[in-house]
């Protein structure tokens, strides 16, 4: 593979100087430093929450969601089970605003 860089002059002949007070060419002093660098610096394994940690997690839920989340979902069904039962029993109360769901539900719209 060709390559080619562009450097400023007084990085240029620095390279140059170092190259040849160690009697090898330029090329070969930029691969072995490049060889070098990469050595020191392995490239990094991102996990899959690294990858997506900008969006993941981005809800406005509660903190716990992820560790109770059954209990939630519990919660929630059991205020659709009011929402629809209250619905049946005073069909003219369509937003039910007095039902009071669980904690961690959703009030019925």
């Amino acid at each position: 593979m060709t390559l080619t860089v562009r450097l400023p002059a007084d990085l240029d002949e620095q390279l140059r100087s170092r190259a040849s007070s160690q009697g090898v060419k330029v090329s070969d002093f930029v691969r072995q430093a490049i060889a070098e660098k990469l050595e020191r610096e392995p490239a990094k394994k991102h996990s899959p929450y690294e990858l997506g940690k900008d969006v993941l997690g981005r809800d406005d839920g509660p903190e716990d969601l992820s560790t109770h989340r059954m209990a939630y979902m519990a919660d929630y069904l059991a205020a659709v089970r009011e929402c629809v039962l209250g619905r049946i029993k005073q069909p003219t109360n369509l937003g039910l605003e007095s039902l009071e769901p669980s904690s961690g539900a959703q009030r019925c719209a």
